[in-house]
């Protein structure tokens, strides 16, 4: 496994989701959410936490250090696990922002400042499983030389 063609691998699927998949994830929901009814709004969010807590707990549990890197199927599949992970864990966020938002304009929603470090949170850990497991791996030596 080239280390390099990983850390590709890697910054190719934050790039998607942050570029593509979240600005699409927004379009689609935020104003259809701040529409519905109080009622429903207040049970979805009950709802939103929970899976919120779980995707989190997965995204940490979905780890680079538990693949066999040089295993293409393998690398693979942790990063499709990690990149479902962050969508639905995005796609709770701006419920959750749509849902209880305070204020009538997004950016100086409190919440969102609330969530904005929990976010990059999860981005800076990717990184960090990333870099620890090229590292780790019993390959990544033989890689870097090559």
């Amino acid at each position: 496994m080239a280390v390099q063609r990983f850390y590709v691998e890697v910054a190719t699927k934050q790039v998607l989701l942050l570029l593509m998949i979240g600005p699409w994830l927004y379009a689609n929901t935020f104003d259809s959410m701040r529409h519905m009814e109080q009622e429903n709004q207040s049970a979805i969010l009950a709802v939103v936490g929970l899976l919120m807590a779980a995707g989190i707990v997965g995204l940490f549990e979905a780890t680079y250090q538990k693949t066999t890197l040089s295993n293409p199927i393998h690398r693979h599949l942790v990063h499709f696990t990690k990149l479902f992970l962050l969508i639905g864990i995005s796609e709770l966020m701006i419920l959750a922002l749509a849902t209880i938002g305070t204020t009538h304009w997004l950016w100086d929603d409190p919440l969102l400042w609330a969530l904005l470090p929990i976010y990059a949170a999860l981005y800076v850990f990717d990184w960090w499983d990333a870099l620890s497991a090229a590292t780790r791996s019993p390959t990544g030596d033989a890689a870097e030389k090559q």
